[in-house]
Formats: C-alpha cells, sequence, structure tokens
C-alpha cells in the first residue's frame, strides 16, 4: 500500500471514530432529556402538581420527602403551600463485587426554592430493577456504585447532588425536620469507562456520600445503630416539650446522635435520651443565621402528627417562616388571654395529667404482667440453661408439682458429674416424664428430637422400671418471630420415629399459644398436662376440645356459620370453639337453625346454622368446629 494510501485510511478511520462519537453524544443528550421528561411526568403525576386554588399559607413553602401521600393531602387542606417529594427507591442487582452505573429516581419539584422540607430518612421500598437501565457513554463522567450489598441505593447520590441546594435552604433561614435513621452508606465512584468499557476505580475518586448527605455539616454527626422505645424528655422549650410529650409513648428510635465536631456542639440542643442516655433527638440552632434542623426520631408519622408540627411545634422554631401563624401568636399568651379561654386550658391540664396518670398506673400493671409472666416469652426466645429454667416455670405454672431441674440436683451434690443427664424430670404421675430440652436457630434434626430417648432408657434401668415417658421440648428458630416460623415443625419420620418409641415431640411455640388459651378462657390445667403423655408429635388441641364437624359457609349479613355436624350433638347452650393458626376462639351457641327452622338439637350429618361474633376472616371453609366439655365451662 502507497503513502498516501495509508494517509487516507488513517483519515477515514479518524472520521468514523468522531462520527460514532457524535452519534453517541446525540443519542445520550437525547435519552437525558427523555429522563428529563418522564422525571417532569412522574413528579405531576406520582407527586402531585399544585393545586388550582392558591393555598391559605403562601409560606413557608413546604416539602415532603418519602412521606405518605395521605399526609401531603392533609396539609394542603389545611392550608399549607405543600409539595411531596422522593430521594428515590433502591432497587435490586445481581450481588457481585463488580461495579453498575447508578439509576438515579429522585423527584423533588423545586427543591431549591422550598423553605421547610420534612425528611424520612427510613428507606422506601426496595424495588426488583430500576425502572431503566442507566448506560453511560464513553468519556463521560457518572457515579458507579459496587453491587456487594446487591442493591443500589440511588438516594445517596441525589443527597449529593442536592447538597449544595441544601445548603443554601438552610443558610437562608430554612428549616430541616428529620427522622432518624442509622448512617448508611455504599461504595460509590463519580468516574468514566474508557474506549474499551473498562472501569478503573484505583484512577478514581469515592464519593463521600450517605443517607445523611443532604446536609454537608452532618458528616460530623455520628448516627449509630441503637434500637428502643424507652426515651426520655430534655428541659426545653415549651412547644416542642408538648408536643414530645405527645408522641413519645407511641414513638421508637433507631438511631443515636452523637455531635463530634465542634461546629455542630456549640449549637447541638438534646431533646431526647433512651435510659442510657444516648441522645436520640435534638435540634441544630447556629448563634448566627436562622437555618434549623430538628431530628426526631420514629415518631408516627400520620397526618395528625405532620400537621401539630407545622402548627404548633415549627412555627416557633422558624416564626419568620411562618408570618400568617404567628403574626397574632402573642395574643395566646397567658397575660393576653380571656378568663374563660384559661379556665379551659387549666381544665386541658386536668385532663391531660390526669390521663398521664392513669397511663403510667396502666404501664405499671403491664410491666408486672411481662415480668410475672416473663418466662413464657423466654421459652419461645432463649437457649440453654436460660431455656430448661423457662421451661421449668412452664410446667408448675400449667399445675405440676414435683418438678425436678436435673443439673441444679445434680449441681448441689458434685461439681463434675461424670456424664450428661436430662434436663427436667415432672413426678406427678405414677408415669414419669423425662423431659430433654433444646433451643435451636432452625429446625430439629433426628438428633435433637431422639436424644431423650437414651435418656429413658437410662432411667428404666436405673429405677427397674418402665413407667417413664420422654418428652423432647423444642425452641426452633428461636430467632425469628414465631408466627413467620417454619410449619409443620418436625419432619414425618420423626413423628413416625416418635410414636414407634412412644415418646412426644412438642416445640415451645405450640405451648405458648396452649398457654394464652388457657389464660384466656380459664381452661383447667390438665387440659394440657395430659398432652405431654400422648406418645408423637404433641397436637394443639386441649383434651376437652372435641370435634363436632366443620364448617360449610359463612354468611357475612347475618354473621352466621353453617356446620356440618359429622361427630356429635350440637345442642343449644353448648359452647364451641376453633382453633386458627394465631388463637383459640370460643363462643355460646345462643340459637341453631336446621332448614331454617330453629331448633334445640342439631344431630350428626345434619347442617346447622349459629350466629357468630368472629368476623369471616378468622373463620374460613372446612375449618374444623369443637364442643367445649362441660368441666371447662364450669371453671371458667
Amino acid at each position: 500500500m502507497k503513502h498516501w494510501q495509508i494517509i487516507v485510511v488513517v483519515v477515514i478511520i479518524v472520521a468514523l471514530a468522531a462520527i460514532g462519537r457524535m452519534i453517541r453524544h446525540m443519542l445520550w443528550r437525547r435519552k437525558k432529556s427523555r429522563e428529563h421528561q418522564e422525571n417532569k411526568e412522574v413528579a405531576a403525576k406520582e407527586k402531585g402538581t399544585p393545586e388550582k386554588s392558591s393555598p391559605k399559607y403562601e409560606k413557608p413553602k413546604v416539602l415532603l420527602v418519602d412521606l405518605p401521600e395521605s399526609i401531603l393531602t392533609a396539609v394542603r387542606a389545611a392550608g399549607f403551600n405543600a409539595r411531596l417529594g422522593t430521594f428515590g427507591n433502591p432497587y435490586k442487582v445481581p450481588m457481585n463485587d463488580g461495579y453498575q452505573p447508578v439509576a438515579l429516581n429522585h423527584v423533588l419539584p423545586n427543591y431549591a426554592e422550598q423553605e421547610v422540607v420534612i425528611i424520612d430518612l427510613t428507606a422506601p421500598k426496595i424495588l426488583e430493577t430500576s425502572k431503566e437501565e442507566r448506560r453511560v457513554s464513553e468519556g463521560t463522567n457518572w457515579w458507579w456504585c459496587r453491587c456487594n450489598q446487591g442493591k443500589i441505593d440511588p438516594r445517596l447520590v441525589a443527597m449529593y447532588v442536592y447538597h449544595n441546594d441544601s445548603q443554601r435552604i438552610f443558610d437562608s433561614g430554612g428549616l430541616f425536620v428529620v427522622f432518624a435513621q442509622p448512617r448508611s452508606q455504599q461504595d460509590i465512584y463519580y468516574t468514566h469507562v474508557d474506549k474499551y468499557q473498562d472501569l478503573d476505580i484505583r484512577d478514581s475518586t469515592k464519593t463521600d456520600t450517605d443517607n445523611w448527605s443532604f446536609l454537608s455539616f452532618l458528616s460530623s454527626l455520628k448516627v449509630p445503630f441503637i434500637q428502643g422505645n424507652e426515651m426520655k424528655l430534655l428541659s426545653t422549650e415549651v412547644d416542642i416539650k408538648s408536643f414530645l410529650k405527645q408522641v413519645i409513648s407511641k414513638s421508637s428510635y433507631t438511631a443515636g446522635l452523637r455531635p463530634e465536631s465542634n461546629t455542630i456542639k456549640q449549637c447541638w440542643t438534646p431533646l431526647l435520651v433512651n435510659k442510657f442516655e444516648d441522645c436520640v433527638g435534638g435540634m441544630i440552632i447556629p448563634e448566627t443565621g436562622k437555618g434549623r434542623v430538628l431530628i426526631l426520631p420514629q415518631i408516627p408519622k400520620d397526618p395528625e402528627t405532620i400537621l401539630t408540627l407545622l402548627r404548633e411545634v415549627l412555627p416557633s422554631l422558624s416564626p419568620h417562616l411562618f408570618p400568617d401563624l404567628t403574626r397574632f401568636r402573642w395574643l395566646q399568651k397567658d397575660k393576653y388571654e380571656l378568663n374563660s379561654v384559661l379556665k379551659h386550658k387549666r381544665q386541658k391540664d386536668e385532663v391531660r395529667k390526669k390521663t398521664e396518670n392513669e397511663l403510667a398506673i396502666i404501664n405499671k400493671k403491664i410491666e408486672k404482667e411481662r415480668e410475672q409472666f416473663g418466662f413464657l416469652h423466654e421459652m419461645i426466645t432463649q437457649t440453654d440453661e436460660n431455656l430448661v429454667d423457662s421451661v421449668e416455670s412452664y410446667l408448675k405454672f400449667i399445675g405440676f408439682k414435683d418438678v425436678v431441674n436435673v443439673d441444679k440436683e445434680m449441681g448441689k451434690k458434685a461439681k463434675n458429674r461424670a456424664q450428661k443427664q436430662e434436663d427436667l424430670q415432672v413426678k406427678d404421675r405414677p408415669t414419669i416424664l423425662i423431659l430433654e430440652v433444646k433451643g435451636l436457630t432452625r429446625r430439629p434434626g433426628d438428633t435433637d428430637t431422639g436424644q431423650v430417648l437414651k435418656y429413658v432408657t437410662r432411667r428404666m434401668t436405673e429405677w427397674g422400671t418402665t413407667d417413664v415417658h420422654g418428652v423432647a421440648v423444642i425452641n426452633h428458630q428461636r430467632h425469628i418471630p414465631g408466627f413467620e416460623r417454619t410449619k409443620p415443625v418436625f419432619m414425618k419420620h420423626q413423628k413416625e420415629d416418635a410414636e414407634a418409641n412412644n415418646i412426644t415431640l412438642v416445640n415451645t411455640w405450640d405451648l405458648f399459644l396452649l398457654t394464652r388459651g388457657m389464660m384466656k378462657y380459664g381452661w383447667p390445667p390438665e387440659a394440657i398436662q395430659d398432652l405431654f403423655y400422648v406418645k408423637g408429635v404433641m397436637s394443639r388441641i386441649p383434651t376437652f376440645y372435641k370435634p363436632l364437624g366443620t364448617i360449610n359457609n359463612y354468611y357475612k349479613e347475618q354473621s352466621v356459620i353453617a356446620i356440618k355436624v359429622s361427630d356429635e350433638a350440637l345442642r343449644k347452650g353448648q359452647r364451641v370453639a376453633y382453633i386458627t393458626p394465631e388463637r383459640y376462639l370460643e363462643e355460646e351457641v345462643s340459637s341453631i337453625k336446621v332448614d331454617r327452622q330453629s331448633v334445640e338439637k342439631a344431630l350428626t350429618e345434619q347442617l346447622a346454622t349459629i350466629k357468630t361474633i368472629y368476623p369471616s376472616e378468622l373463620l374460613k371453609r372446612g375449618m374444623i368446629v369443637y364442643t367445649v366439655a362441660k368441666h371447662c365451662d364450669e371453671s371458667s
């Protein structure tokens, strides 16, 4: 190839590359324009546009960020100039050590012009995927997030992008209200890909952003995860203290607040602390300037609470932002009030004080009950010695008298035992119960369910009797809330082995539910005691519940159920029961109809209808109906 031909080829290649870059740039600009238009449409459709009629209060401009739309409706109805916005929704990505460009999905209408910004830092719902994959052209800088958490939180980038606007709002006297959550971060870099579509993180700068980055100076506020709902008010301004006093009993906290820099320490006012004196609520009020930041725990985020904030609390913090609400506020001070109004205020204070005293008495009763029956909750959460102790207390609670804690008894006799023994013995009846107790974070295995058999054999040999019955007591998946645990607890072959070996398998969650039923309806303790002597998996059916039939239909208009009677007759005045996954339900049969005729008794194979006090959500078609034995009725 000649020299001039080589030059022509090179020129053509360079020209084609330039044209390619221009086309990609045009496509990128078109896509950006489309995204901008989509954001505007989302803002109009999902977050609401300003109402045609002017608000009652033009000032302040209020932006509700990541709060329910019902709050916007209530706030606008009250006359406030409010909009709804969001920093965006996290979305799932394949979990790996790679990076993906962040697909922003925030909607913050007229953000720079807002004066009061109320932000809930609770992470919104995680989307299954981003609405649209973000593609970044070669050489174009963008935010790239590491995928090692299996999700990308675009809120962190949105907050970083808008932090200058937030700072201007604050510097010009704006007010931020923040419902706190612990600080969370992701590895995010602002960089670009090269012509080989490679992302070289080593030559890039990591973006220092997290879920508190909407205001730069908040980076020096340490926000660790701490959790609880017991909080104490500190002495502060009356309006805020009165508000917090109303909501504190319905609130919880998930984050501590610890100012680390002198800049924040000098203008920090703590409002709420937990029982360990950790601050969980506070205010940032600079000595100069009118900007304010009010940081609160997770108070109820409902229309009434937010309206109380806007009407009664925030105007006292930033009166310049609420000219219409604060213009004649001085008239509400006691020295200007009417005597009749002062009288009503005193009555209001007396009612509040009386209510607080009554609530304090009730709270003490609640704590006393929880302390007295604490073993019931420990039985479904604990393991090892704590679990054994709670099961021992439980056995005594349901009426067993002669309960032996073998570990404690052996500990009295010798410091070191030669071999492990069972956990508990019950000697109330001729047949002695041998109980092996286990707390697990998983479903029980064969070793867990069969170990008690070894101790039964040992005791039979030692005592020279076969009147010994083994019980495996299992607290399975103890870290998971009870209603979310796997059912059935025991596998089919474990049930068959238990029946073959004459032992009982029981899980503490079923014991807990049985005991709640006993306490509610006054069952005789034998109703649960007897279940410990039945081989196989312990039933949730008390021994005095007798099958009657099944629910054939539920007639909502009349609150009537139709029962297909199959096992025994149903009589008027009898007590019937239903067992749901969550509870036991009992009621009296006040009337019976068969073929629309009132009768005193419904016989086997008849379809009987009775009135019920329970809704159709609880009583389902096919559910077994039980009759309750008379001895239980008399005891209750």
